[in-house]
């Protein structure tokens, strides 16, 4: 998302913190912990793997089946949430989709812009970057109502920090020996 965050993961969170909220759980034992260390890492270097098996509650499971219950559990908050537009079933329901079908997730469709550009996944960074700057340089100032309070700031910035520069006589030297002398 060019503002860093969709609106199906903002619903999806709340419901996720939601549910954290109203479970309040007692503190995670070092058992729990380590699992939930094992379980973190496994999913970051595997988690596109179709049968990963994560630790819980001293057993494993699938990845899948484990998201297919978060998601079960997040429905009825989903429900009581819910306005007319149903957002929050939806966004459950569009979760479920990602969990069974993993070519859906947004890593798949990077992975896949990847393979058919050739590209690697700095070269795709630089693209997405490039895409939203341009995407924001095309945009009319007219179209954004705080145009003039952002560029009042960005001047506002630039003259604070010139200032503190101009006022600053201390040497970048006596700065860090200064800031490491306090350290110790």
């Amino acid at each position: 998302s060019r503002i860093g965050i969709d609106e199906e993961t903002t619903f999806f969170l709340e419901l996720l913190l939601t549910d954290c909220f109203i479970k309040q759980r007692q503190h995670f034992t070092d058992s729990e912990m380590n699992n939930v260390n094992y379980n973190d890492a496994l999913v970051a270097k595997k988690g596109r793997e179709p049968r990963l098996e994560l630790l819980k509650d001293g057993k494993t499971i699938s990845l899948k089946d484990w998201g297919n219950q978060i998601v079960d559990n997040l429905l009825p908050i989903a429900a009581v949430l819910d306005s007319n537009k149903k957002q929050y079933t939806k966004v459950v329901d569009q979760m479920r989709e990602k969990i069974n079908d993993t070519n859906q997730t947004l890593s798949a469709r990077l992975l896949d812009k990847i393979a058919n550009n050739n590209m690697s996944f700095l070269e795709l960074g630089e693209s997405i970057g490039e895409a939203n700057k341009m995407h924001y340089l095309n945009q009319n100032q007219s179209d954004n109502p705080n145009w003039d309070l952002l560029e009042k700031e960005a001047i506002g910035s630039h003259n604070q920090q010139k200032r503190l520069e101009d006022n600053d006589g201390e040497s970048f030297e006596n700065f860090v020996s200064d800031y490491f002398k306090d350290e110790t």
